[in-house]
């Protein structure tokens, strides 16, 4: 028996739509799979140890390409949660799966922390009647990533040209330009954000370069 703490985090899914997620933990699961599945991992584990999970928190990585340090505000009040009551920290370690890099921000947080850590592995679970399987799940997320992207790309592209054309050339341009893709093309950046001043400015200076 113990008293433990769940972790779960997930990164964006442009092409599915999903770049916020709710703070609420079920809510959360309701949004996205992965984060669905790692509430089923780690709450099954803690009823099969007799144990009581005292909190929940969820994490979504805005960068879907580097780890960034935004994950620490979320970390810190787990593992502060975690030495006052003296818990376990329990997260499915994704690390074990190629199609997976670890976080490092996280794995530094937790390795300094002191803290007991429980990595579960990510083991197939059937959910809802359906077995899920997250290196499966994750090879398919790849694939309509990369499909998303290559297609995404080229509208971009296209978008881009036609607001170098409707927009003149003068102080201001590159907001301009940003307010054109935004609000008439109704077009995101390949990362799946809107796009300021400095994005065109960055934008334009690959188009130049290739």
């Amino acid at each position: 028996m113990g008293e433990y703490v769940g972790f779960y985090w997930t990164r964006p899914v442009n092409w599915a739509g999903l770049r916020k997620l709710p703070k609420d933990v079920d809510e959360a699961a309701r949004n996205s799979k992965t984060i669905r599945y790692q509430c089923e991992r780690v709450r099954r584990w803690v009823e099969s140890e007799h144990g009581t999970l005292s909190r929940e928190f969820v994490f979504i990585e805005h960068d879907p390409e580097e780890a960034t340090a935004a994950i620490r505000r979320v970390l810190e009040q787990a593992i502060e949660l975690c030495q006052e009551r003296r818990c376990a920290f329990i997260y499915v370690n994704f690390g074990y799966v190629r199609l997976w890099r670890r976080h490092r921000y996280m794995w530094e947080m937790l390795k300094g922390s002191g803290l007991k850590l429980i990595d579960l592995h990510p083991i197939p679970l059937t959910i809802d009647g359906q077995r899920f399987d997250p290196i499966e799940h994750f090879e398919k997320w790849r694939d309509h990533e990369h499909l998303w992207k290559d297609e995404h790309r080229q509208a971009v592209r296209q978008a881009f040209a036609e607001a170098l054309v409707k927009v003149p050339e003068g102080r201001g341009r590159f907001q301009a330009i940003a307010d054109y893709l935004n609000d008439v093309r109704c077009i995101e950046t390949l990362t799946g954000l809107q796009w300021t001043d400095e994005t065109v400015r960055k934008f334009m200076d690959l188009r130049l370069s290739v």
